[in-house]
C-alpha cells in the first residue's frame, strides 16, 4: 500500500498506542473483574500490532474487519485456556471456554440467571481487542483521532467509576498518551495538506511539536491535579443527573446479561459495597473483614444508601441533586416529631468513601459529597432527603469522622395514631410501582393486612408474614430474566436474604397505599465492651425498608427474619420532657449479633463479597516505567536535533542508517568522499546519497548558512529513499561477509 493511503506515519503513534492499550488493559486486569482478564495486556498490543499491518494492506477493509474480529476472538478463546485453564492443555482449555459460552448463550437466549463470570471475561477481551483495531483503523485510514481516543476513555472512565480503588494513575497516563496522541496526528494531517499544497516546510516540525507538546500537557495535568476539584466535581455530578435514566437502563440490560460482575454491571462509585443500584440477584458469600468501630449509638443500624425506584429487577437510587458540603453543614431536612439528636463517632477501618450514620444522618465533620432528593417547602427554601453521603477524598484505615442523625423515638400508639394525610412530595416519590408488577402481589398485601385498621398496623402485618412464612437463604438462584423478583420471591422460591425480604415489605406496603423505601448500610455488629464501641464487619452489611409516617417521618422496619426486631420506645409520659442527646451505648437489650447477608448494591451472582486484598502496584508502576523511559529516549534523541537545519538532520539519519553497512564517517574523509563511500554499497541510491551531502555541505559550509527551507521536503524524501534502501542492501552484505569468514 502507497504512503500516501495512510493519514500518519512514524514511530510515535504505534508506541502512544501501545502504551494506551497497557494503560487500559493494566487498569481492568487490577479491578479484577472476572477470571482471566491477565491475557488483557496481552491482548490489546497484539490487536494494536497487528492491525498496524492491517492498515497497510490494500484488501477491501470489510476483509480486514473480519480478519481483525477473527484473530482477537481466536486469542481471546486461547488466552482464556491458559490464564484460566492453565493446569489443562491449550485446546482442551478452549474446548472447555467454548463450552461455557454455549452454556451461557442459551441461558441468555432462555431468559435464566447464569452465575458463571467466563463469559464476561471473554467478551470484555474480544470487544477491548475490536475496539484497538478500530482506533488503529481511524487513526491511520481516516485520519480521525478524535474519536479514535474516545474508546480506551470510556472503557478507562467506567473502569475508574467502578473500581475507584485502582486510583487516578492510570487517567492520568492515558490523558497525557492521549493529549500527545492528538498533536501528534493533527500536525502530521497539517504537514501532509502543505506538501499536497506545494507550500514550504520543514519536515521534522511534527517532531518539535510533539516534544513542546509534551512539556505543555505535562504542566496541564499538574495544575489540574493541584486545583481544587470542588467547582469541577459539581458541574459534573450535575450533568451526570440528566443522564441518569439511559445510563439504568443499560445497566439493567447488562446485569441480566452479566449478573456475576457485581459493581461493573451497577456502579458502585464511592466504596466497593455501596453504588447507585441495590439488585436482586443470586448467591451471595460475606467475608468477615472489618469496616467500622462506632461509639455513641446503642445496637442501631447504619444507613449508608437509599432507594426508591423499583424496576422489577433492582431498586434505584432517584436523587435530584448532588452537592458538596463542608464539614458540619447541616443539611436543610424537614423537621418531624419524636426525633432524639445522636453523635456518633465512625472510626474507618478500610480504604473507603462510603459513610455511615444512624438513621435520618443530618450532618458530617468531613468534607462530603451529597446526593440527595430536593423537596420543595414555600418559597424561602427548599429541603432535602439527604439519599447518601461520601467523603469527597478517600479515607484511610484509622480516620475517624463525627455525624449526627435525628433518630427517631416516635412510640407505636404514635404511629397508629398518624393518619393518612402524606405530602405531596412524598405519595409521588415513594408510591411508585411498575406496571408489570403481578396483580397477585397486591392481593397477596389486601389479604395479609385484611385485620388491620391503620397504616402501622398494617406495616406490621405485612413484616410477621414476611418474617414467619418466607426462608432466610443466602444459596439462592436469581429470578429468571423477565420475572418480576418480588413476585418469584413471594410465590416460587419463596426463599432468599435481605434484600429480598426488603423490597417484598416496600413493594406490598406501597400496593396498600403506604409511602415506603428500602434502606442500605450495615446491621449493629458485636458489642466491644473494652472501647465501648459496636465492630462492623462485612457480615453485617444489611438492607431493610422504611415507611413514612406523617409528622413522624421515615421509621425502620425488619422483615429479615435472620435479623432481630425493631424495638419501639414506650409511649411517652406527659411529665417527662425529652431532652436531645446522644443515645446510650451499650449492649442492652441487644441478643447475639446474628449474620445478615447483603446483595451488594450492583451484585447479582455469586460473589465472595470480602474486600479486596492489598493490590499490587506493580503494573502500574511497570506502565509509568515504560512511559518515562520512552519519553527519555524520545527527547535524548530528538532534543539535540531541534538546534540542526534539515539538512543536517537528513545528513545525520544517513550517517546512523549507513552504520548498518558498516560504514562509519572518518576523520581524515571529507562528507563527499564518504558518501562515495555509502553509494558504492546502493548504488540503486547514489543518487540521493549526494543530494543529501550537497545539502549538508551547503549549510555547513556555505557563507549564507540561510538555505531554503523548502529543501527540508525534497531532502527528507531523499532520506527516506536511502534508509529503504539499506535495509534492502544490509542483510544481503552481511550475510555475503559472513559468508566470506566462513569460507577463510
Amino acid at each position: 500500500m502507497e504512503r500516501d493511503r495512510l493519514s500518519v506515519s512514524g514511530a510515535a503513534v504505534p508506541v502512544l498506542l501501545i502504551i494506551i492499550a497497557l494503560d487500559v488493559s493494566l487498569a481492568l486486569y487490577e479491578a479484577a473483574w472476572g477470571p482471566g482478564l491477565g491475557m488483557l495486556p496481552w491482548l490489546l498490543v497484539a490487536s494494536v500490532t497487528l492491525s498496524l499491518f492491517l492498515v497497510r494492506s490494500v484488501l477491501q477493509p470489510w476483509a480486514l474487519h473480519l480478519a481483525s474480529a477473527a484473530s482477537g476472538a481466536l486469542l481471546a478463546l486461547a488466552g482464556s485456556s491458559i490464564f484460566v485453564f492453565s493446569r489443562v492443555p491449550l485446546l482442551e482449555g478452549v474446548e472447555l471456554t467454548l463450552q461455557r459460552l454455549g452454556t451461557w448463550l442459551e441461558a441468555v437466549r432462555l431468559g435464566m440467571p447464569t452465575q458463571d463470570p467466563l463469559p464476561f471475561s471473554v467478551v470484555l477481551a474480544v470487544s477491548l481487542w475490536l475496539g484497538f483495531h478500530f482506533c488503529t483503523w481511524l487513526i491511520y485510514r481516516e485520519g480521525k483521532v478524535w474519536w479514535a481516543v474516545v474508546a480506551p476513555a470510556v472503557a478507562l472512565m467506567l473502569t475508574s467509576y467502578y473500581s475507584p480503588d485502582i486510583g487516578s494513575g492510570y487517567v492520568v497516563i492515558y490523558a497525557f498518551c492521549a493529549l500527545l496522541l492528538i498533536v501528534r496526528v493533527s500536525v502530521q494531517s497539517l504537514t501532509d495538506d502543505w506538501r499536497r499544497a506545494r507550500l514550504p516546510h520543514d519536515r521534522t516540525v511534527g517532531d518539535d511539536f510533539m516534544i513542546d507538546a509534551g512539556y505543555i500537557v505535562a504542566a496541564v495535568l499538574v495544575v489540574a491535579w493541584l486545583l481544587p476539584p470542588a467547582a469541577l466535581e459539581q458541574r459534573a455530578a450535575n450533568l451526570w443527573v440528566r443522564f441518569e435514566r439511559p445510563w439504568r437502563q443499560a445497566q439493567q440490560r447488562w446485569n441480566e446479561l452479566f449478573p456475576t460482575t457485581g459493581a461493573a454491571g451497577t456502579g458502585a462509585p464511592h466504596s466497593a459495597i455501596f453504588g447507585d443500584s441495590l439488585v436482586m440477584g443470586g448467591a451471595v458469600q460475606l467475608g468477615a473483614d472489618r469496616l467500622f468501630e462506632v461509639n455513641g449509638v446503642a445496637a442501631s443500624r447504619m444507613q449508608a444508601a437509599i432507594y426508591d425506584l423499583y424496576d422489577g429487577r433492582q431498586w434505584w437510587a432517584a436523587v435530584s441533586a448532588i452537592a458538596l458540603m463542608e464539614p458540619d453543614d447541616f443539611a436543610s431536612v424537614r423537621v418531624y416529631n419524636e426525633r432524639v439528636l445522636t453523635e456518633q463517632t465512625v472510626r474507618v477501618l478500610y480504604d473507603t468513601r462510603t459513610l455511615i450514620a444512624a438513621t435520618m444522618p443530618l450532618a458530617f465533620d468531613v468534607p462530603i459529597k451529597s446526593e440527595h432528593l430536593v423537596v420543595e417547602s414555600g418559597a424561602t427554601r427548599d429541603e432535602l432527603e439527604l439519599y447518601a453521603a461520601t467523603a469527597r477524598e478517600v479515607m484511610a484505615p484509622g480516620e475517624v469522622y463525627r455525624a449526627q442523625s435525628a433518630v427517631s423515638k416516635a412510640a407505636e400508639e404514635q404511629l397508629r395514631n398518624a393518619g393518612y394525610f402524606y405530602p405531596r412530595w412524598v405519595t409521588e416519590t415513594y408510591l411508585g410501582l411498575p406496571d408489570t408488577l403481578p396483580e397477585r402481589v397486591q392481593d397477596l398485601a389486601l389479604e395479609v393486612s385484611a385485620a388491620s385498621l391503620n397504616p402501622y398496623d398494617q406495616a406490621l402485618a405485612l413484616e410477621a408474614y414476611l418474617r414467619t412464612t418466607l426462608t432466610y437463604e443466602t444459596d439462592i438462584t436469581a429470578p429468571p430474566s423477565g420475572r418480576d423478583a418480588v413476585d418469584y420471591f413471594l410465590f416460587d422460591s419463596q426463599e432468599g436474604y435481605c434484600n429480598y425480604f426488603s423490597s417484598a415489605m416496600v413493594v406490598m406496603a406501597r400496593s396498600l397505599g403506604i409511602p415506603a423505601r428500602v434502606v442500605a448500610g450495615y446491621a449493629p455488629g458485636v458489642y466491644q465492651p473494652g472501647t465501648d464501641s459496636w465492630l462492623i464487619t462485612a457480615s453485617e452489611a444489611h438492607s431493610w425498608p422504611q415507611l413514612y409516617f406523617p409528622r413522624y417521618g421515615w421509621v425502620d422496619f425488619e422483615p429479615t427474619p435472620a435479623q432481630p426486631m425493631v424495638v419501639r420506645p414506650e409511649p411517652p409520659q406527659p411529665a417527662a420532657e425529652r431532652t436531645p442527646g446522644p443515645a446510650p451505648a451499650g449492649p442492652s437489650g441487644l441478643g447475639p449479633s446474628l449474620p445478615e447477608e447483603l446483595d451488594l448494591p450492583g451484585g447479582g451472582g455469586a460473589l465472595d463479597l470480602a474486600l479486596p486484598q492489598e493490590t499490587s502496584r506493580w503494573p502500574l508502576v511497570a506502565a509509568a516505567a515504560v512511559l518515562v523511559m520512552a519519553l527519555s529516549v524520545y527527547g535524548f534523541w530528538y532534543l539535540p536535533r531541534r538546534r540542526m537545519w534539515p539538512a543536517e538532520r537528513v545528513y545525520s539519519d544517513l550517517i546512523a542508517a549507513a552504520r548498518l553497512l558498516g560504514v562509519r564517517p572518518r576523520r581524515s574523509e571529507t562528507p563527499l568522499e564518504y558518501s562515495d563511500r555509502v553509494s558504492a554499497l546502493v548504488p540503486e541510491a547514489a543518487d540521493d546519497v549526494q543530494t543529501i551531502v550537497r545539502g549538508f555541505c551547503r549549510v555547513r559550509y556555505a557563507a549564507e548558512k540561510d538555505a531554503p527551507i523548502e529543501e527540508g521536503g525534497w531532502l527528507h524524501d531523499a532520506g527516506l529513499a536511502v534508509r529503504a534502501a539499506i535495509m534492502r542492501t544490509a542483510p544481503r552484505l552481511w550475510a555475503e561477509r559472513l559468508g566470506v569468514a566462513g569460507q577463510q
